[in-house]
């Protein structure tokens, strides 16, 4: 199959990177609107630290490095007069809104999330913070980031950036271990002289990737390993952070994965179930139709956990033809 382009045969890979760097080309054009900042919480603090936003720099005074920049005030409960702070900042230009959300557990790590809201598909920006020395030890881009009960492992989708190729662009699961060293949180990338921010975790899904550990499988080809896979659930965590627990589809194929943890991140292994039949599910009665483009959810179906080894499911209400709630055993 060729794409006819200005009367010229152009192979369809060609024809697909002419297009993405002519987007490119236009994002970079479109001039950046001001920011606006609200934030999700806007102090947190144990028995040892308070941390607060504290305001944004303005465009131009800090390092060339960010485009904008935001100060986080540390106060260390022990010797209040001692205010300490940290700049988070930002290469992107501010497109929406920016939202901050302020994790601190009972030790000395502060996690920060910055979201742009209003896109379709929210990116979130995580910098872990070491409150002794009011210092970013590490921080990665990634898609719907999902934190362990016990507050060790984040799971999360590998971030893609505008001008990637659609080849690079089927869903990747990673892992990251807040009990590691952000060295030990990341495998090896060739070719880059400076690693990609959304390059960071451990792959765990899909197999091709979590068997070769790597971020990128296939670079010059339309076809990936095993197909085309997408995230179609939240993650659930196991309440022992032994296993997180998720809904994916490949190629028309629907299916439960369970990632195993019992052994560590860097020895997870993969249980996918048979492929899900939707048949049972459906409703005898559709005259509830609801209008096509309605949702309610971020996915395609929320999950919990119904009991021991059983998931109940809340498909969206965009899936008018299924029943409102059923349940699905956990491979």
């Amino acid at each position: 199959m060729r794409d006819h382009l200005l009367g010229c045969a152009i192979p369809s890979p060609i024809l697909t990177r002419l297009l993405f760097a002519a987007i490119l080309l236009l994002m970079l054009c479109l001039p950046s609107a001001a920011s606006e900042v609200r934030s999700g919480t806007e102090t947190v603090s144990n028995n040892h630290y308070e941390v607060r936003l504290a305001g944004q720099i303005p465009d131009g005074t800090t390092s060339s490095r960010y485009i904008f920049s935001f100060v986080f005030e540390v106060v260390s409960k022990s010797k209040p007069t001692e205010k300490r702070s940290f700049i988070l900042g930002h290469r992107s230009p501010p497109l929406e809104e920016m939202e901050f959300h302020l994790l601190l557990g009972d030790d000395c790590r502060l996690v920060v999330l910055s979201r742009w809201t209003g896109r379709p598909k929210t990116s979130t920006g995580v910098h872990i913070v070491d409150l002794e020395d009011a210092r970013i030890v590490d921080e990665f881009w990634c898609y719907d980031p999902c934190l362990s009960p016990s507050g060790r492992y984040w799971a999360y989708e590998r971030f893609f950036y505008p001008y990637e190729l659609p080849e690079n662009r089927t869903m990747v699961i990673l892992l990251y271990d807040m009990e590691h060293s952000p060295e030990d949180n990341r495998v090896s990338v060739v070719g880059y002289t400076e690693r990609p921010e959304s390059y960071v975790g451990i792959p765990v899904y899909p197999p091709a990737y979590a068997e070769a550990q790597a971020y990128v499988v296939v670079e010059q080809q339309m076809e990936h390993p095993g197909g085309w896979y997408c995230l179609e659930s939240p993650f659930l965590w196991a309440d022992d952070d032994s296993a997180v627990v998720f809904i994916c589809s490949s190629e028309g194929i629907r299916r439960i994965v369970r990632i195993d943890l019992s052994e560590g991140f860097r020895n997870s292994k993969i249980f996918e179930s048979e492929p899900v039949d939707m048949q049972p599910f459906v409703k005898k009665d559709l005259s509830q139709r609801v209008p096509p483009g309605t949702r309610d959810f971020k996915h395609s179906f929320e999950i919990g956990w119904a009991g021991p080894g059983t998931l109940l499911v809340q498909p969206d209400r965009f899936f008018y033809n299924l029943v409102d709630r059923f349940e699905l055993p956990v491979p």
